[in-house]
């Protein structure tokens, strides 16, 4: 991990998730379905990767509750149409459903729904807000 980690900021948060969606884009570039479906290095890959994106909602959510910062300053009040706790919940089913994890709801989850897209350009939109210049 690079020394200038810092896991107590929502910025830093906001780069797991987005790092995590851009790996799952390169591990499933050029597969489709049926080729997921049989490959459980890809399915082990995507599934590490949806569980830091549900880590790191859940430590935003935890970062944003003990904040002084005005509920407008809030990516969690900013993005209520990110479905926060469902997203970090999911973290819990991977860790402790593990072995009943379903390919094909990984398939739904990561490729075919647009949620991860529509997480990512919201995530995205509010860079300049979280980190003062639209860098992380």
């Amino acid at each position: 991990m690079p020394s200038s980690w810092q896991p107590n900021r929502v910025e830093q948060r906001v780069a797991d998730i987005l790092r995590a969606i851009r790996k799952i884009r390169e591990y499933c570039t050029d597969i489709d379905r049926s080729e997921f479906l049989s490959d459980e290095k890809t399915q082990d890959a995507v599934t590490r990767q949806l569980l830091i994106i549900a880590e790191a909602s859940g430590k935003i959510m935890f970062l944003e509750e003990q904040t002084s910062a005005p509920p407008s300053h809030r990516l969690t009040s900013i993005h209520q149409e990110i479905p926060w706790k469902a997203i970090s919940g999911m973290g819990n089913r991977i860790r402790h459903g593990y072995g009943t994890i379903d390919p094909e709801v990984l398939w739904d989850t990561a490729i075919a729904s647009k949620d991860l897209n529509q997480l990512e350009m919201a995530l995205q939109r509010s860079l300049p807000l979280i980190t003062g210049d639209g860098s992380y």
